[in-house]
């Protein structure tokens, strides 16, 4: 039977590390939300016949979009650990970062590996790697803690998965 011996994951099994070029520097994110989201798009154009489905073609590449949020504590430190806002934003601590984007052009990007490990032994982690990522910050102030929301594009069709050796 699929599946059978295997369990569900949930978001006490995941972690998100961002990373420069040839994973020099590197952090992983603390107190994350748990609500990691990606989105593949496949464009198909759908051509018709005088109004009658005919047939599809493939449409236009789109790239990957991603979103996540963390428990709000600082956006620069004065440490030796980046946060996460300066390693995407290219500044303060991650002003020493070296882009991930290695085409010439001129845009800053990092990359992101999303694990999720398994509980039980019989599995292996899921790596998921999305590439050249790049994106845009919401502060959002809360009663209990304030939140720091990530809105990004991963320069990829889809991200790289795969089986943690």
């Amino acid at each position: 039977m699929a599946g059978e011996g295997k369990v569900t994951k949930n978001l006490r099994d995941g972690q998100l590390v961002i990373q420069d070029n040839a994973a020099v520097n590197t952090i992983t994110l603390a107190l994350e939300e748990g609500n990691l989201s990606f989105t593949v798009t496949k464009n198909v154009i759908e051509v018709l016949d005088r109004g009658v489905l005919s047939h599809m073609r493939q449409g236009d590449e789109v790239p990957v979009t991603l979103s996540f949020g963390i428990k709000f504590i600082e956006f620069y430190t004065s440490g030796d650990d980046e946060t996460l806002y300066e390693a995407v934003m290219n500044e303060a601590g991650g002003a020493a970062w070296i882009s991930t984007n290695d085409d010439g052009g001129d845009v800053y990007t990092v990359d992101m590996l999303f694990t999720i490990a398994t509980p039980t032994s019989g599995e292996e982690a899921e790596i998921i790697t999305f590439t050249k990522v790049r994106g845009n910050f919401t502060f959002n102030e809360g009663d209990e803690y304030n939140t720091l929301a990530f809105d990004g594009t991963a320069f990829q069709t889809a991200p790289t998965i795969a089986k943690e050796s």
